[in-house]
């Protein structure tokens, strides 16, 4: 995934079976788990990575006893990959990065050496709803946020995410966020600020932050 990651993007294709959703008295309760579990894990490349433009796409075909049915299974199989194949490569060809930063609100802490900003990132695969902290003077951010990351859906109009921000002095800011949401991101400190976190909605006192591992951080 990183050498994927680095490059702007990519596609990753899984091969699974029809076997993986209908049982058989065949005995290939092995097989049968394996390709299920390329289905989870397509899921959640998916989620993880979207962010990153890295597509996962999972290919599925059904029982074919040979000759004509065989062939035709193969050709469709084959022409699913092929268009992801050519769904990835047209990503490079267009006049846009792959990911995009839309400036949905910011505010200055005290004293005005920094301000919290709140953007949509926008990639091909998906949006997520970021804070980065900057100086106040800084430029909007065009990288992902150093702070803060929530799934938001693509182009998702009704019942998305919402994330506020609020500053209670000049180190430390609290981030209010849709309770349920898919959070990606979620820094304790950043430099000298200390993070909190809270529900939009019942204003109960969300999870601490974590350290985000690699494979979960969001772009």
């Amino acid at each position: 995934m990183p050498h994927l990651v680095r490059r702007g993007g990519g596609v990753i294709i899984n091969v699974s079976s029809h076997g993986a959703f209908q049982a058989s008295p065949t005995g290939i309760a092995d097989y049968a788990v394996a390709k299920g579990g390329l289905v989870t894990l397509t899921y959640h490349l998916a989620s993880e990575y979207g962010a990153d433009n890295v597509r996962a796409i999972l290919a599925s075909g059904g029982g074919a006893a040979g000759g004509r049915r065989h062939r035709g299974a193969m050709r469709r199989a084959a022409t699913t990959v092929l268009l992801a194949l050519l769904a990835g490569c047209s990503t490079k060809s267009v006049g846009r990065p792959p990911c995009m930063n839309h400036v949905l609100h910011e505010s200055v802490a005290p004293g005005g050496n920094e301000k919290a900003v709140i953007f949509e990132r926008d990639c091909m695969t998906g949006a997520t709803i970021q804070v980065s902290l900057v100086p106040t003077d800084a430029r909007a951010p065009s990288e992902p946020g150093n702070v803060f990351a929530v799934g938001a859906g693509k182009h998702a109009l009704q019942g998305r995410t919402v994330v506020t921000v609020a500053w209670s002095g000049p180190a430390k800011l609290t981030i209010s966020y849709t309770k349920g949401a898919a959070v990606m991101r979620s820094e304790g400190r950043v430099g000298h600020v200390e993070v909190g976190y809270a529900f939009l909605d019942d204003a109960a006192e969300a999870p601490a932050a974590q350290p985000s591992p690699q494979a979960r951080r969001a772009r």
